[in-house]
C-alpha cells in the first residue's frame, strides 16, 4: 500500500498529536476508533480520540489526535509504549474494547494519605457514538470544581439529577443544592437521600433552620427550593447557606455545593453582593477545604468566567449560540475548539464530559432518570388527543 493511502500521525510517543488521512478513512470529530498500524511490527493497535477533524479539497482529513490505550491481541488495554508514524485502518471501537476504557475507574493514590484508593464508578450513561458502550464517571473525580453549561430545553437539570442520583447513592458526600426552579424537590424520595432535607415554602425561617441543621453530622445535606420564595429573597438564604458552610470550613467536611442556575449569584457583570463574593471565593479558595461546587447554568455568558475558570471539570450539553461556546472555550482552556463545536448539533440529553471525572473527553448520553423530574413539562393533554 502506497504511504499516500495511508493514514499519517505527528509524533512518536506524544499522545496528543495531529494526524493526515485520505477522506476513505471516514474520520469524524468525536469518534473513538481502534487504529490499526501499517505492519505487524509495532506496538500493535492503539485506542485513539479524534478531537478534530477537517476535509480539504485534497481529499485529506487533517486534524488533532489523542492516543488513549494500547490494545493487545486479547483486547486488553495496556499503557502506551509507543506511536507509529503510519496506519492502515480505522476501526470503530468494538463494545468490548469501550466497556473496557469507558466502563471503568483506574485506581489512583489519594492526595492526603499518599495511599492507593479504587474510586466508586458512578454509571451516568452511555457512549454518544455507540450506545452499547456504558459511560461511567470518577466519583474521586468530584473533588474539583464542575461547571454543567447547556441551553433552555438541553437537558441540563435532568443531567444534573442523574448526577446527585449517583453521587448520593454512592458516595458519603455531603450535598447541598441552591434549587432556583424546584427541579429537585423529590430527590427525597431516593433511598439514599433520607439525611437530606428538601426545605421549601414561603417563610424564610424554615430556610434558617435546615441551614443550623447541616452542621449535624447524621446529615447528608438539604435541598433549597427557592422556587416558592420571591426571588428578592433568594441571595439572603443563598448567603446564609453559604456563610454557614465557609465559617465552618476548618472542619474538612467533604461538601459538594450544587448551585443550578448558577449567573443568578455569580453574574459575569462585577456585583458587590455577599452572594457572589462567597462563590468567588469558594471557588478560588474551598478545594482544600473540601468546599467543591457544581454550577449549572443555561447562560454561560452570563456566568462569572472566574467561576467557570475554576472548574477541573466540563460538562457541556447543546449550546446553539457562538458567543456562548467562544465564552466557555476561553475560560476552560482545555477544550479542544473542534469537539467544543459538536455542542451546537446535540441532541436533549446527549453531552461532552471533560476534566478528572472522565479518562478523556467523553461524548455520552445521560441515562434515565430514577426519580420523575420535579420541574419537567407539563403534559399536552391541554392540545392533543390521546394516541
Amino acid at each position: 500500500m502506497e504511504r499516500v493511502e495511508l493514514m499519517r500521525v505527528s509524533g512518536s510517543i506524544q499522545t496528543r498529536t495531529t494526524f493526515a488521512a485520505p477522506v476513505e478513512f471516514g474520520l469524524r470529530t468525536g469518534e473513538t476508533v481502534v487504529l490499526r498500524p501499517e505492519d505487524d511490527t509495532g506496538p500493535g493497535r492503539l485506542l485513539a480520540l479524534l478531537e478534530s477533524a477537517t476535509s480539504s479539497q485534497a481529499r485529506t482529513v487533517t486534524g488533532t489526535i489523542q492516543i488513549l490505550s494500547s490494545i493487545d491481541d486479547a483486547d486488553t488495554l495496556l499503557p502506551i509504549s509507543s506511536v507509529p508514524t503510519f496506519f492502515a485502518d480505522v476501526e470503530p471501537i468494538s463494545p468490548a474494547i469501550g466497556k473496557a476504557y469507558y466502563a471503568t475507574v483506574e485506581p489512583i493514590v489519594d492526595p492526603a494519605t499518599k495511599a492507593p484508593v479504587q474510586p466508586r464508578a458512578l454509571e451516568i450513561g452511555r457512549l454518544l457514538t455507540n450506545s452499547d458502550v456504558p459511560v461511567v464517571a470518577n466519583a474521586c473525580g468530584f473533588n474539583r470544581h464542575t461547571a454543567l453549561l447547556a441551553q433552555s430545553g438541553a437537558g441540563k437539570s435532568y443531567a444534573l439529577g442523574v448526577l446527585l442520583e449517583e453521587l448520593l447513592a454512592k458516595t458519603d458526600l455531603r450535598i447541598v443544592v441552591i434549587d432556583a426552579n424546584g427541579d429537585f424537590a423529590l430527590l427525597g424520595d431516593l433511598p439514599a437521600a433520607a439525611a437530606v432535607a428538601v426545605v421549601d415554602g414561603r417563610d424564610p425561617k424554615r430556610y434558617r433552620s435546615a441551614v443550623k441543621r447541616l452542621g449535624q453530622r447524621r446529615s447528608r445535606g438539604a435541598v433549597f427550593n427557592l422556587n416558592p420564595l420571591e426571588p428578592v429573597l433568594w441571595d439572603g438564604v443563598v448567603g446564609e447557606v453559604l456563610s454557614f458552610l465557609w465559617d465552618r470550613r476548618d472542619e474538612q467536611r467533604a461538601t459538594l455545593i450544587v448551585i443550578d442556575e448558577a449567573h443568578n449569584f455569580a453574574p459575569a457583570t462585577e456585583t458587590d453582593s455577599n452572594v457572589s463574593r462567597l462563590l468567588l471565593r469558594i471557588a478560588a479558595e474551598g478545594r482544600k477545604y473540601g468546599l467543591w461546587l457544581t454550577v449549572a447554568s443555561q447562560r454561560p455568558q452570563k456566568l462569572h468566567g472566574n467561576v467557570i475558570s475554576q472548574c477541573d471539570n466540563l460538562i457541556v450539553m447543546r449550546l446553539t449560540s457562538q458567543n456562548d461556546l467562544d465564552h466557555v472555550t476561553a475560560s476552560f482552556g482545555a477544550v479542544d475548539r473542534g469537539m467544543m463545536q459538536l455542542a451546537t448539533g446535540f441532541r436533549s440529553g446527549s453531552a461532552m464530559v471533560v476534566g478528572r471525572i472522565v479518562r478523556s473527553p467523553t461524548l455520552m448520553r445521560f441515562r434515565e432518570r430514577i426519580l420523575k423530574e420535579a420541574g419537567g413539562d407539563i403534559a399536552l393533554d391541554w392540545g392533543s388527543d390521546p394516541a
